[in-house]
């Protein structure tokens, strides 16, 4: 016997929920794993500037160009 038609429906929302739960879950992680990576980044980029100023070479702050 079939199942009713309302209890299919809510059976294949429940499903498109949990695959939008995941997708939620991956993307906050790819999001807190950027974020570090951020962090780190900008990290070297203070230490690169503070090596600079102690070598007494000058700096400009656009991420383009070197000390």
């Amino acid at each position: 016997m079939n199942a009713p038609r309302w209890r299919r429906r809510s059976a294949a929302q429940g499903r498109s929920a949990q695959a939008e739960d995941r997708r939620v879950l991956q993307l906050t992680q790819e999001n807190d794993r950027l974020r570090r990576k951020l962090a780190q980044a900008n990290a070297i980029i203070d230490v690169q500037k503070k090596l600079c100023t102690l070598l007494g070479l000058t700096t400009d702050d656009t991420p383009s160009e070197s000390c």
